[in-house]
């Protein structure tokens, strides 16, 4: 509920900036929206304990054994990577759910917003190398990756419509 609130409602109202062309893009857009929040979320872990902050649910956390005490020391274990490898399975859901909104959207905006997407997925596999450390390791996507991914992103959208 959390993400929806903050973020799924951000991918509605962009949607009618960006414009669309059938009124699923708005479900997919909500579905970006959450998944762009979860991984905020998973790559925030470290600094927003360090403000006393959990964004982590709290009965998810018991689910998998890991408590608040465990989160404010940062305690990287089993049952910690447990329970951010769920989340960030999630995620991947939501990320899967939402890419056929993209094609739905305006063509000029099309780019943009897959970029985001993919560049913000990016994060869960840097997490992943930098084996759950989020407490003092902040999971980030080097700049030639950016470029390389836009790029590759523009070519392709390049030959999108005549691929139709």
């Amino acid at each position: 509920m959390y993400c929806y609130r903050v973020a799924g409602t951000v991918g509605l109202l962009t949607s009618y900036i960006f414009g669309y062309q059938d009124v699923s893009a708005l479900e997919h857009a909500v579905e970006l929206g959450v998944a762009l929040q979860l991984t905020n979320i998973l790559r925030d872990i470290g600094e927003d304990a360090r403000r006393d902050r959990i964004y982590l649910p709290l009965e998810e956390m018991e689910r998998f054994g890991y408590c608040e005490r465990d989160l404010m020391n940062n305690v990287i274990n089993q049952p910690f990577c447990d329970l951010v490898g769920f989340e960030m399975d999630r995620a991947e859901e939501f990320y899967q759910r939402a890419q056929p909104g993209i094609s739905l959207l305006s063509p000029d905006c099309r780019l943009a917003v897959q970029l985001s997407g993919t560049l913000y997925h990016d994060i869960l596999d840097r997490i992943r190398l930098n084996n759950y450390n989020v407490f003092t390791r902040r999971a980030c996507v080097p700049l030639q990756t950016k470029l390389m991914t836009a790029s590759t992103h523009w070519f392709m959208q390049q030959f999108e419509p005549r691929m139709r």
